[in-house]
C-alpha cells in the first residue's frame, strides 16, 4: 500500500453515480479556500523548480546575505507551507467523507486503493 498516490483505478460507473447534491454541499467558502491553499502550495513549489514547465522563478536570490541563509528560510517556508496543505488536505478528506457518509468498509475501502492519508 502506498501512502497518499492516486486511485489504482476509476470507473464510469463509479464517477457517474457521484451524487450531485453532495458536491453542492462539500464547495463550502471553507472547503473552496483549503482547495486554494493546496492549490497554492502545489503551484508555488512547481514554479521554483527548473525542470518544471511551470518554472517562473529561481528559488534562490539576492536579497538574503548568503546562499545558506536563503536556503534554509526557503526550508522552513516550504516546511511550514507543506504542513498547512496536509493540514487543509485533511479536513477536506474528513469534510467529504462526512458529506458523502462513509461507512468503515468503505473507509477502508479508500484506504487500500489510496493508502492512509499522510496526517492519519
Amino acid at each position: 500500500m502506498s501512502t497518499g498516490s492516486a486511485a489504482r483505478r476509476y470507473t464510469t460507473a463509479v464517477v457517474e453515480g457521484v451524487p450531485s447534491a453532495v458536491l453542492r454541499r462539500i464547495a463550502s467558502s471553507d472547503n473552496l479556500a483549503a482547495l486554494k491553499a493546496i492549490y497554492r502550495f502545489r503551484a508555488s513549489g512547481l514554479s521554483t523548480n527548473e525542470v518544471s514547465v511551470f518554472f517562473l522563478k529561481f528559488s534562490l536570490s539576492p536579497d538574503s546575505p548568503t546562499l545558506r541563509a536563503k536556503a534554509t528560510e526557503n526550508a522552513h517556508q516550504n516546511l511550514s507551507d507543506a504542513v498547512l496543505a496536509l493540514e487543509q488536505s485533511a479536513r477536506f478528506d474528513e469534510c467529504v467523507t462526512k458529506e458523502f457518509g462513509l461507512s468503515r468498509a468503505e473507509c477502508e475501502f479508500v484506504e487500500n486503493e489510496i493508502g492512509l492519508h499522510p496526517t492519519a
